[in-house]
């Protein structure tokens, strides 16, 4: 102990742990590493960690197939004015949280933020959160450890990126997403940015992808999605395709207004659709 903190000072080769025997991850195949581990770490959670630890020629056997990590590093220390800065570097993924985080009741945050905005919809919750005033990033890599065998289904492109801020105190944040490629099952997105904002009365969400694929001939060009929140009331627009030669468009714009999570009114204000060059009009102030 250092204080009231643990210490993990130590190096360790780990040449065979069988980790779905350990009972600690609910895993149900089996998953063995190999590693070298060099530990100068205080703490006992990553929020109040200081040190490094760093993993080295890391192998991990899951059933039949053999996943090759060549460095892990993460790294956690306090800044001079107080802040704490925490780096995570390796082969799956680069992250890096700077500011004053913790980082398990950063859900408890959102839980905060989202009723300034939408009151009817979600309620407080007070004393959760923590202090949650930091910037990040996060950079995928290769990920495919991580998605083969707990998410088959989804492919990230290698560039993705994950950044923005966030204040708990102040009830805003600025998140941002990119990504080349995106695919699930059949679908396939391609140059996604997206935008969740909170920021004085509204909160605000954008969302453009280049191209979606449906299936293997089919594809949507062009998506834009919009949509603001403020006084229990969404606005929201969809359109699809930018080009005026298009076959198929659409141009819909509507709001929702919330009396409860499971009470509410959609109203559509203006719509254009076309399928086969073939004009859909909705009449103004529909409403489901």
């Amino acid at each position: 102990l250092r204080g009231n903190k643990p210490v993990f000072d130590f190096k360790a080769d780990v040449r065979h742990l069988q980790l779905d025997r350990l009972n600690i991850f609910g895993l149900t195949s089996p998953y063995a590493l190999r590693t070298v581990i060099d530990s100068r770490l205080v703490g006992d959670k990553i929020d109040d960690m200081a040190g490094t630890v760093h993993l080295t020629n890391t192998d991990l056997l899951v059933e039949q197939k053999l996943y090759h990590l060549s460095d892990v590093q993460l790294s956690a220390g306090n800044l001079e004015d107080g802040r704490r800065k925490l780096d995570f570097n390796s082969d799956i993924l680069d992250a890096d949280f700077t500011g004053r985080f913790e980082l398990v009741a950063l859900p408890a945050a959102f839980r905060e933020i989202i009723p300034r905005y939408l009151p009817n919809v979600m309620l407080p919750v007070k004393g959760e959160a923590g202090r949650q005033e930091f910037d990040f990033n996060i950079y995928l890599k290769n990920t495919s450890v991580i998605t083969e065998n707990f998410l088959p289904e989804l492919y990230f492109d290698p560039a993705t990126r994950l950044h923005g801020t966030i204040n708990a105190a102040n009830k805003t944040f600025d998140l941002r997403f990119e990504a080349p490629d995106i695919r699930y099952r059949s679908m396939r997105w391609l140059t996604v940015d997206s935008r969740f904002t909170a920021a004085g009365k509204s909160m605000e969400v954008e969302l453009s992808a280049d191209t979606v694929y449906y299936s293997n001939q089919g594809y949507i060009p062009d998506l834009r999605f919009t949509a603001s929140a403020a006084d229990n009331t969404a606005s929201f627009g969809l359109r699809l395709s930018d080009d005026e030669g298009a076959e198929n468009r659409l141009n819909w714009h509507g709001h929702a207004d919330f009396a409860s999570v499971r009470e509410f009114q959609i109203s559509i204000d203006t719509s254009r659709i076309l399928i086969g060059r073939n004009e859909w009009q909705f009449a103004e102030r529909n409403s489901v």
